[in-house]
Formats: C-alpha cells, sequence, structure tokens
C-alpha cells in the first residue's frame, strides 16, 4: 500500500501590541485607535497631523509546506482619513487603498514571524484630514511554496515587469495609480488579466495582437480609469 498525504497551507496574522502617538509630542487623548478582533480590523478616530498608531502582525505559520505570505492593508469604511495616512509594512512605506508587503517564505515549523505596522498622518497633512475616521483591515495572504507569485505593480516600470513576467492564468491587480505606458503582446497559450481595481492609468496600453482569431480573449484588461490617452 501507499499511503499519500496531502499538505496544508495555514497562515494567520495576529494583531497586538497597539501604541497610540504622536511625532508633536501632543497628548492624543482625544484620538482613539481600537483593534476588532472579530473582522482583523483596526478603527481610526480624530486623527490630527503628527499622530501615528504602531501595532505588530504576529504571522502564525501552521503549515505542513513551505509557503509564501504577505501582508495586506487595505480600506474597509472611509470619510476621508485614509487618503492621506502614510502606512508602514516592515521598513517599506506604501501607498494607494490596498497596501501589499512583497513575498516572504516561512518554514513548517518555524517560529512566528513579527511584522511592525506603522499607520501615521504626516505633519504636513494640514487640516484637510481632521474630524475624519477610517476602519481599515489587516490580513495574510498565503500560497505553496512552489506557486508563481505576481507582485502588486504600483508604477509603469513595475506594471511592465509584471506583464513581461506574467504566466498563463495569473491575475495582475493594481495597487495605486499608475502613470506612464506599457505594451503587451499577445502569445499562443498564455491568457491573463489585468485588473485595475478601480485605479486611474495616466497613459497607454498598446497590445501587439496576433492574427490567429481562434485562440480569442487572450488578454483581459478590467477596472481602470484612463486619462490622457491621446499621443
Amino acid at each position: 500500500n501507499v499511503a499519500v498525504t496531502s499538505g496544508k497551507v495555514s497562515v494567520t496574522a495576529v494583531a497586538e501590541n497597539l501604541t497610540l502617538g504622536s511625532t508633536l509630542g501632543k497628548n492624543v487623548a482625544e484620538t482613539s485607535a481600537k483593534f476588532i478582533e472579530d473582522t482583523n480590523e483596526i478603527q481610526l478616530v480624530n486623527f490630527v497631523p503628527g499622530d501615528f498608531v504602531k501595532f505588530d502582525l504576529r504571522i502564525k505559520n501552521e503549515s505542513t509546506v513551505t509557503v509564501n505570505y504577505r501582508t495586506i492593508i487595505q480600506k474597509v469604511a472611509d470619510t476621508g482619513l485614509f487618503g492621506g495616512l502614510n502606512v508602514t509594512i516592515g521598513n517599506e512605506t506604501y501607498g494607494g487603498n490596498l497596501k501589499y508587503s512583497p513575498w516572504s517564505t516561512i518554514l513548517p515549523g518555524s517560529a512566528d514571524v513579527i511584522v511592525p505596522v506603522v499607520i501615521s498622518l504626516p505633519e504636513s497633512a494640514g487640516v484637510a484630514y481632521m474630524a475624519k475616521s477610517c476602519t481599515i483591515s489587516y490580513m495574510v495572504e498565503a500560497v505553496q511554496g512552489n506557486a508563481s507569485l505576481v507582485e502588486a505593480p504600483t508604477n509603469a516600470d513595475q506594471l511592465q515587469a509584471a506583464i513581461n513576467a506574467v504566466k498563463n492564468g495569473e491575475t495582475i491587480t493594481l495597487t495605486d495609480d499608475v502613470t506612464g505606458n506599457v505594451t503587451l503582446t499577445e502569445k499562443v497559450g498564455l491568457h491573463y488579466t489585468i485588473d485595475g481595481a478601480g485605479k486611474t492609468m495616466n497613459g497607454k496600453i498598446t497590445i501587439t495582437p496576433l492574427s490567429d482569431e481562434s485562440d480569442n480573449r487572450r488578454i483581459t484588461i478590467k477596472g481602470i480609469n484612463f486619462v490622457n490617452t491621446a499621443d
């Protein structure tokens, strides 16, 4: 007899060690930041320029195989605060309404990984974001270690690099507005999607098509708001 046991991918993120403060040294008694543990969310209320909240994401790996993972921070609800915030995951600061950290690898049986997160309203933000609030979700995305990975592009060079490296069946999702032009070349057997997720592209996507219409709809482009596309 041959016994075959399937592998398990199970990675979770738990938020802890929340600290609220101000780079201006002011009293933050009127500022609120709290975890909503049931939905993996953090709610920010009454942020003013200079305010920040720090917390750790404890990445727990209960997988039986090597996995690749990345942390994701995204807007859930907003009255106008989120657009002014800086979000730092580890040592990288991200823009846009959806923040992805780079992919990392974790082995089965590894100790928990601690990922520091800082959400701040810069001192230079002015009064436009005062008296606003938002709710932000945090999560971890994990895939089997041998799965293909597509980084989320945030500019035209990264988008072009993702297009050049894309594999059949993958989706490239924009996480920020893009300025610049990119080119696509259709290839037989290569079907993929570029999902703008409602972001704006100030530029053009030029497609070099194949004449073989029997393999149609090779590339799907959706959810992008184009501006300034004239030559």
